[in-house]
């Protein structure tokens, strides 16, 4: 049993069952490492994949909404140990495995290294950095289209992940405050392009939301419309889901 294998066990153990899933490989699901990312034939499928969910061959809109998805899962294993004080967990592009399904979809990740550090916040910074640097050139290239927009969307993957970590570790709102204000300081040490991603409250600390900046582009498939959290879609905002 490596490092990683047994930190990962800790947090289980601390997690309430019910908020398990992320880190748990489920039924139909497999480990597939994400350097995979570096096989253009793997991205290719992963994105045609995709289209027959969607019904549309749009690259751009495809590669989003794949990220949109895997943006929520490939950090789960890094927050949730930064969150919970445990030794941190890497979430470099070697030592991650998606939670993989036949159909594209990615459920979750687990993390084959342990980082070691003083400054654990520093850590988890760059070590998300090199994620994104990694990744996000790759899927921008293959969706003919920006990088800007990817990284919008890893920025409100990790307030919402912030949000819900906060939320399956205790229902004090003093709580989940103290995890949700972890967002500024990550975000500067992960650094630009990455933007800042903000939470906005409609009443009591219950109702905070994740001020979205990204798009998912569902809308622009045959079954989507627009999100009620869409930034284009004007001021309604809904809570922070995992996507």
């Amino acid at each position: 049993m490596n490092n990683a294998t047994v930190v990962l066990e800790r947090l289980l153990q601390s997690l309430p069952p019910s908020e398990r899933v992320p880190l748990v490989l489920g039924i139909d699901e497999s480990l597939v490492p994400l350097s995979l990312i570096d096989d253009p034939a793997w991205v290719a499928e992963q994105i045609r994949l995709r289209g027959e969910r969607w019904k549309t061959d749009d690259r751009r809109v495809l590669v989003t909404l794949w990220w949109y998805s895997a943006s929520s899962w490939t950090i789960g294993p890094t927050l949730t140990s930064l969150v919970m004080g445990s030794d941190l967990l890497s979430a470099e592009v070697p030592d991650l495995d998606l939670h993989w399904l036949p159909d594209s979809r990615v459920t979750g990740a687990t993390s084959r290294r342990v980082l070691h550090g003083d400054d654990r916040l520093a850590l988890a910074g760059e070590s998300l950095r090199s994620l994104y640097s990694h990744v996000l050139p790759i899927l921008a290239e293959y969706g003919q289209m920006r990088e800007r927009p990817l990284w919008a969307i890893a920025a409100d993957a990790i307030a919402n992940r912030l949000l819900w970590l906060g939320r399956a570790l205790s229902s004090d709102l003093e709580d989940v405050k103290r995890v949700a204000l972890l967002l500024d300081p990550l975000t500067e040490q992960i650094g630009g392009p990455l933007p800042l991603t903000r939470y906005t409250r409609t009443g009591d600390f219950e109702a905070m939301h994740t001020h979205r900046c990204s798009c998912c582009l569902l809308f622009l498939t045959r079954q989507g419309g627009k999100c009620a959290s869409c930034p284009r879609g004007g001021d309604l905002r809904v809570t922070a889901q995992c996507s």
